[in-house]
């Protein structure tokens, strides 16, 4: 999966850094742009982000709108930490069936920052073992079907 990540064109492009702007409530106030991004930090319930790339363009279909500049998208964080100055998140998701970690910053003042996208070994492996695990499970369970069929074993 990482040879993906490091060979698809599209993906390529989205390694970074690249310049990220929150996208919540886009024709409000700026203080309530503000408390709605710090809020979206804080909700322990369902944390979420929405940010817009200046750089990622329609091809990533996988996300949920789309806006003139780029794509507008809300990110599951799974983690985020609201400093003095700026917001620092992570967020875990698949691309084009990869496993990627989008690490940001955002100015708490501007709204703006960068991200960088890398490949997620470690869920990358949790995926693939759980893959294996249901492909035996498939194996096991077609094999006694054949045994209790008395049909030929391939």
């Amino acid at each position: 999966l990482s040879f993906s990540l490091e060979t698809d064109p599209e993906i390529r492009q989205l390694v970074g850094p690249s310049q990220i702007a929150f996208a919540g409530l886009p024709h409000a106030p700026p203080v309530e742009r503000r408390n709605a991004l710090l809020q979206s930090c804080t909700d322990r319930q369902q944390p979420r982000l929405a940010i817009v790339s200046f750089f990622f363009f329609l091809f990533l279909s996988l996300f949920q709108t789309f806006t003139q500049f780029g794509y507008n998208s809300d990110f599951p964080l799974s983690s985020c930490t609201v400093g003095q100055e700026e917001i620092t998140f992570e967020s875990r998701f698949i691309l084009n069936g990869v496993c990627v970690i989008l690490r940001g910053i955002l100015s708490r003042e501007l709204m703006t920052g960068s991200s960088t996208l890398q490949f997620d070994e470690e869920k990358a492996a949790e995926d693939e073992l759980r893959r294996q695990q249901a492909m035996q499970q498939y194996g096991d369970r077609i094999n006694a079907i054949r045994q209790r069929f008395n049909l030929p074993q391939s």
